[in-house]
């Protein structure tokens, strides 16, 4: 644990921190998916689709720092490894190659879901304990919600 944790007791810290973990995998997950989607949509609208999901991600990205430096914070170390977000994330895969824009939308609105389902259990955890990580969570949650939103009027 860091020195300069904040100053909750050790036993709240701990378990914030261990619930924020994959939080974090399942948020660098959503930002990898937005742009894999972001580089290999196709179709009609594509300027348009393209130029959202840029600043979707770019939106996560700020977000991904924020919950890591969250986690830091908390006096723990904060993990972003590829390998590990990999292996952690409950978000359903990207595919390889070309997507449809219809296809891609909606392989999006599966990952937000899922990662919703998974950032709604951690709220829900921390509630009580955390207050500062439960807010940073409904704001997360938030953005999510909108950024479906958006994607939802640009399908059938």
């Amino acid at each position: 644990m860091a020195k300069n944790a904040l100053p909750l007791d050790a036993a709240t810290r701990k378990d914030a921190a261990s619930r924020l973990q994959p939080f974090l995998y399942n948020l660098i997950a959503l930002r990898l998916g937005v742009q894999q989607v972001h580089w290999n949509i196709q179709g009609a609208r594509f300027y348009s689709v393209h130029t959202m999901l840029g600043e979707f991600y770019e939106a996560l990205d700020h977000e991904v720092d924020e919950m890591a430096e969250r986690i830091l914070a908390l006096g723990h170390p904060a993990d972003g490894r590829p390998d590990q977000v990999a292996k952690h994330s409950v978000l359903p895969a990207s595919p390889e190659g070309f997507v449809t824009i219809e296809a891609g939308i909606k392989l999006l609105l599966s990952q937000y879901a899922a990662f919703d389902t998974h950032a709604e259990e951690v709220r829900s955890a921390i509630e009580d304990s955390d207050a500062v990580s439960h807010d940073m969570l409904v704001h997360v949650l938030e953005l999510s919600q909108k950024q479906q939103w958006m994607l939802r009027s640009h399908v059938a």
